[in-house]
């Protein structure tokens, strides 16, 4: 017999209790008043967005927890139910005499909650910067910060390719960043999306990246064969910029790690 502790099972958000619901909802508040001072007395102003996203979140799990399920403040996505789940079961823990795993529980939730707000709300704050290398700069520090996240946390390629379809800008690119630092969690349909569908030249140039760590790892697979049509297409038609442009010699290397059959 196994000496692993069990987690108590995930509750539905309508099983959530006052205590939870009302904790929730004084730290919403809280964290609402911090970040709107900070609009008027602080330069920060992706913290400000970071403590408004949060608090929304936790304001709306203790009022709507049985109501909605996902919120989306800031660019940041929450999904309600999770955190009041792991709040609850926390509560239980702590009733049980558990206070490791209660301790761990609202850790979750915490992060749940506040995981990527300030670094998504930095890049959508760098976004609309003027145009330029300093820009560009730190928009693929931000991307190699997801990439070394992704590392440890090993997310699934369902989950990025669910976070890439319904996210805002910010959230695509932090899933196609996760891809290349989680290699076994990229995705065909994410790249391809990417690649003829951007947002942005910077989102197609990761589309790209993504493109090409497929290329390399399954140069003959049959869904790479449909990525090359895909790429070789977006180089023809000048969908990617400048005959000298950064997206013009990755994809040109994407034919080349790709035998045309």
């Amino acid at each position: 017999m196994s000496g692993a502790r069990k987690e108590p099972p995930p509750l539905s958000p309508a099983t959530v209790s006052a205590t939870v619901r009302g904790s929730c909802a004084i730290g919403g508040l809280c964290l609402i008043v911090i970040g709107c001072v900070g609009i008027f007395v602080s330069d920060n102003g992706t913290g400000t967005a970071a403590a408004l996203a949060a608090g929304t979140a936790l304001l709306l799990v203790g009022v709507l927890a049985d109501r909605i399920t996902t919120l989306e403040a800031g660019g940041v996505k929450v999904q309600l139910g999770q955190v009041a789940g792991k709040l609850e079961a926390a509560e239980l823990a702590d009733q049980s005499g558990d206070h490791e795993l209660a301790a761990r529980l609202r850790h979750e939730a915490v992060e749940l909650i506040t995981g990527n707000a300030a670094q998504t709300a930095q890049f959508s704050q760098t976004r609309q910067a003027p145009s330029g290398w300093r820009r560009t700069a730190e928009l693929e520090r931000q991307m190699h910060r997801w990439a070394d996240e992704a590392r440890t946390m090993s997310p699934t390629r369902a989950s990025l390719e669910g976070v890439f379809a319904d996210g805002s800008e910010a959230n695509r690119a932090m899933a196609l960043a996760m891809m290349t630092g989680a290699p076994s969690a990229a995705s065909y349909t994410t790249a391809i999306d990417a690649i003829t569908a951007p947002r942005s030249a910077f989102e197609q140039y990761h589309g790209l990246v993504v493109a090409r760590l497929l290329a390399s790892r399954n140069p003959t697979a049959d869904e790479t064969q449909r990525l090359r049509e895909v790429v070789q297409v977006a180089l023809q038609s000048g969908a990617l910029g400048a005959p000298n442009s950064d997206r013009v010699t990755l994809a040109k290397r994407i034919l080349e790690l790709t035998p045309n059959e």
